[in-house]
Protein backbone atom coordinates (compact mmCIF):
# COMPACT_ATOMS: atom_id res chain seq x y z
CA UNK A 1 0.00 0.00 0.00
CA UNK A 2 1.57 3.64 -0.98
CA UNK A 3 -0.80 6.17 1.01
CA UNK A 4 -4.43 6.36 2.29
CA UNK A 5 -6.17 8.63 -0.42
CA UNK A 6 -9.84 11.23 0.76
CA UNK A 7 -12.37 12.34 -1.32
CA UNK A 8 -12.30 15.99 -2.78
CA UNK A 9 -12.75 18.55 0.16
CA UNK A 10 -15.81 20.18 -1.05
CA UNK A 11 -17.81 16.33 -0.35
CA UNK A 12 -20.35 16.30 2.09
CA UNK A 13 -19.30 13.08 3.57
CA UNK A 14 -15.87 12.89 3.53
CA UNK A 15 -14.58 9.66 1.83
CA UNK A 16 -10.91 7.76 2.20
CA UNK A 17 -9.20 4.96 0.20
CA UNK A 18 -6.16 3.23 -0.17
CA UNK A 19 -3.93 3.38 -3.13
CA UNK A 20 -2.22 0.83 -4.47
CA UNK A 21 1.13 0.55 -6.86
CA UNK A 22 3.01 -2.62 -8.50
CA UNK A 23 5.42 -2.86 -11.03
CA UNK A 24 5.14 -4.96 -14.43
CA UNK A 25 7.70 -4.68 -17.59
CA UNK A 26 8.52 -0.78 -17.15
CA UNK A 27 5.54 0.41 -16.33
CA UNK A 28 4.28 1.14 -12.54
CA UNK A 29 0.47 1.10 -12.63
CA UNK A 30 -1.59 2.68 -9.53
CA UNK A 31 -5.29 2.13 -8.51
CA UNK A 32 -7.48 2.38 -5.49
CA UNK A 33 -9.41 0.15 -3.45
CA UNK A 34 -11.87 0.72 -0.25
CA UNK A 35 -10.20 2.10 2.90
CA UNK A 36 -11.59 -0.46 5.16
CA UNK A 37 -8.84 -3.23 4.45
CA UNK A 38 -6.02 -3.49 7.29
CA UNK A 39 -2.78 -2.94 5.42
CA UNK A 40 -0.67 0.21 6.35
CA UNK A 41 1.55 2.12 4.55
CA UNK A 42 4.40 0.63 3.32
CA UNK A 43 3.19 -3.43 3.49
CA UNK A 44 3.25 -5.43 0.41
CA UNK A 45 -0.16 -6.73 -0.46
CA UNK A 46 -1.28 -9.30 -3.06
CA UNK A 47 -2.65 -8.05 -6.44
CA UNK A 48 -4.17 -9.66 -9.42
CA UNK A 49 -4.04 -8.19 -12.54
CA UNK A 50 -4.55 -9.26 -16.19
CA UNK A 51 -1.61 -8.63 -18.36
CA UNK A 52 -3.28 -7.11 -20.90
CA UNK A 53 -5.03 -4.71 -18.82
CA UNK A 54 -3.32 -4.21 -15.77
CA UNK A 55 -5.41 -1.13 -15.40
CA UNK A 56 -8.03 -3.45 -13.84
CA UNK A 57 -6.02 -4.57 -11.44
CA UNK A 58 -7.75 -5.63 -7.83
CA UNK A 59 -6.14 -6.54 -4.65
CA UNK A 60 -6.03 -10.65 -4.08
CA UNK A 61 -7.91 -10.92 -0.94
CA UNK A 62 -11.46 -12.63 -1.08
CA UNK A 63 -13.37 -9.03 -0.12
CA UNK A 64 -12.15 -7.35 -3.49
CA UNK A 65 -12.59 -10.04 -5.95
CA UNK A 66 -15.86 -11.59 -4.25
CA UNK A 67 -17.51 -8.61 -2.80
CA UNK A 68 -19.35 -7.18 -5.55
CA UNK A 69 -20.76 -10.34 -6.70
CA UNK A 70 -22.30 -11.49 -3.19
CA UNK A 71 -24.00 -8.27 -3.00
CA UNK A 72 -25.40 -8.55 -5.78
CA UNK A 73 -26.35 -12.16 -5.97
CA UNK A 74 -26.70 -12.80 -1.79
CA UNK A 75 -29.19 -9.81 -1.67
CA UNK A 76 -32.20 -11.00 -3.74
CA UNK A 77 -31.96 -14.77 -2.41
CA UNK A 78 -31.94 -13.01 1.21
CA UNK A 79 -35.31 -11.69 -0.02
CA UNK A 80 -36.53 -14.65 -1.56
CA UNK A 81 -35.79 -16.27 1.00
CA UNK A 82 -37.40 -14.10 3.69
CA UNK A 83 -40.59 -13.93 1.62
CA UNK A 84 -41.09 -17.53 1.07
CA UNK A 85 -40.49 -18.58 4.67
CA UNK A 86 -42.75 -15.75 6.19
CA UNK A 87 -46.00 -17.90 6.65
CA UNK A 88 -48.06 -14.59 6.05
CA UNK A 89 -47.12 -14.62 2.47
CA UNK A 90 -46.67 -18.51 2.03
CA UNK A 91 -48.50 -20.22 4.58
CA UNK A 92 -47.62 -23.29 5.79
CA UNK A 93 -50.68 -25.34 3.98
CA UNK A 94 -49.75 -24.21 0.58
CA UNK A 95 -47.75 -25.42 -2.23
CA UNK A 96 -45.77 -23.15 -3.94
CA UNK A 97 -46.32 -23.54 -7.50
CA UNK A 98 -43.81 -21.36 -10.48
CA UNK A 99 -44.43 -21.27 -13.90
CA UNK A 100 -43.33 -19.55 -17.20
CA UNK A 101 -46.49 -18.38 -18.27
CA UNK A 102 -49.16 -15.82 -15.84
CA UNK A 103 -49.59 -16.67 -13.30
CA UNK A 104 -45.86 -17.04 -12.37
CA UNK A 105 -46.37 -17.69 -8.97
CA UNK A 106 -49.25 -19.70 -7.92
CA UNK A 107 -50.26 -20.95 -4.34
CA UNK A 108 -51.95 -23.83 -4.43
CA UNK A 109 -54.35 -25.00 -1.29
CA UNK A 110 -52.92 -28.53 0.43
CA UNK A 111 -56.40 -30.43 0.30
CA UNK A 112 -56.32 -32.33 4.27
CA UNK A 113 -58.98 -34.54 2.38
CA UNK A 114 -57.91 -38.22 1.44
CA UNK A 115 -60.02 -39.98 -1.06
Amino acid sequence: MSFEGMGNAGDMLRSTYSVFYFKHDNDTTWFNSSANISFKPGDIVPVRYNVAEPGDARLNTFLSIWLGTLLAGGIPILILLVIYLNPHIVPKQNNLRLSKTKPYIFLQPVSSTYA
